[in-house]
C-alpha cells in the first residue's frame, strides 16, 4: 500500500537514489552514509531530501560503487552460496554443517532484508554479516581439510609412508 507513510517514503527513496544512480551509474559516487547525504538532496523528491541511505542495500551499493561494485558483491555471494551448496552436498560432520548452514542462513537473511531496508547502516550488522560469511567459509574450509585427511588415511596402504602437516 503506497499510501502508507512508511511504504511512500521508502519508495520515493528508491525512486530519488535511481535518479542519481542514472548520473553516476559506472563509477558510483563513493561508498558510506555522508557522501549519500551529500548527494542524494539533489536528486530527491519534495519532503525526502533528509533520508541517510536508499532503505534497499543493492541500491546503495550502485550508488556508492556503481555497477562494477554491485557485479564484485553480487559475484561474492553467488561463489558463496556455491561454495557452501557443494559443502552440504560433500560433507558428513554434522557439527560444520550445523555451524556453516546457520551462519549461510542468517547471511542469506541479510541479504532479503536488504531488498527492503539498508542493514549496513549500522556498522556492527556490516560486521556481523561479513563475520557470518567468514564463519561459515572457515566451516567448509575445516571440513574440507578433514575430508582429505580421511581421504589419505583411506587410500595408503602399509608398504607407504605419509607425512601429514
Amino acid at each position: 500500500d503506497i499510501s502508507e507513510t512508511s511504504n511512500f517514503y521508502r519508495v520515493y527513496t528508491w525512486r530519488g537514489t535511481l535518479s542519481a544512480i542514472k548520473d553516476n551509474f559506472w563509477g558510483g559516487v563513493g561508498f558510506g552514509t555522508e557522501a549519500y547525504s551529500e548527494i542524494y538532496p539533489m536528486y530527491a523528491y519534495a519532503g525526502i531530501e533528509a533520508a541517510e541511505h536508499s532503505h534497499n542495500l543493492y541500491l546503495q551499493i550502485l550508488f556508492g560503487m556503481g555497477i562494477f561494485g554491485l557485479l564484485i558483491f553480487a559475484a561474492v555471494v553467488f561463489f558463496f552460496a556455491q561454495k557452501n551448496f557443494e559443502f552440504y552436498k560433500h560433507t558428513k560432520k554434522s557439527d560444520l554443517r550445523v555451524t556453516a548452514s546457520s551462519a549461510f542462513v542468517s547471511v542469506v537473511g541479510a541479504l532479503v532484508i536488504g531488498l527492503f531496508d539498508y542493514p549496513w547502516y549500522n556498522y556492527r550488522v556490516f560486521f556481523l554479516f561479513w563475520i557470518a560469511m567468514a564463519i561459515s567459509c572457515a566451516c567448509i574450509r575445516c571440513g574440507d581439510r578433514e575430508a582429505r585427511k580421511e581421504k589419505m588415511v583411506n587410500t595408503s596402504s602399509s608398504d607407504k609412508a605419509s607425512i601429514d602437516i
